[in-house]
């Protein structure tokens, strides 16, 4: 798996859009674990989908919601990134 830089939001939103989740409650929102690459990237789904709503339907920018939330999940990445190397 290869990560995009944390400054890089085409490319976070590209690896998010590579998620397909599974099945979920919507009316859970996103989960709040972070033990399995799937948790990481379900949060980071959710996150990117809200910035989208922001902006169609507000008109306001959160992409830095995005970007903060990435870096602070990219160790964690990271880590299964390196263990499917």
């Amino acid at each position: 798996m290869i990560l995009p830089d944390s400054d890089d939001i085409k490319g976070i939103h590209a690896f998010v859009r590579g998620y397909k989740p599974g099945s979920y409650d919507p009316d859970s929102g996103p989960s709040t674990r972070r033990e399995t690459l799937d948790d990481l990237r379900y949060e980071l789904f959710f996150a990117t989908r809200a910035a989208r709503f922001q902006v169609r339907f507000a008109g306001q920018v959160h992409e830095d919601t995005v970007v903060k939330l990435y870096r602070e999940l990219l160790p964690q990445l990271r880590k299964f990134a390196d263990a499917e190397a």
